[in-house]
């Protein structure tokens, strides 16, 4: 079957369960995707390397956010 046709393919599907992870298993997940890529792994995606990224910094931000009204 095609991947691509699978509904847990889709980007915002993606980004969505990377969002519903917790950040320390999200920074595992973006260091193998890494990986893949230093070592032209034929799975790798720029794409979705760039995408898991984007949620990275911004559950970071969030988090950093967060933390910081938890001390005022």
């Amino acid at each position: 079957s095609d991947m691509r046709n699978a509904p847990h393919y889709t980007r915002a599907a993606d980004a969505d369960y990377w969002r519903s992870l917790p950040l320390v298993r999200l920074r595992r997940m973006l260091r193998a995707e890494r990986q893949r890529g230093i070592e032209g792994h034929y799975a790798y995606d720029l794409p979705r390397h760039r995408a898991m990224i984007e949620v990275y910094l911004e559950r970071e931000a969030s988090e950093r956010n967060n933390a910081e009204e938890t001390f005022r």
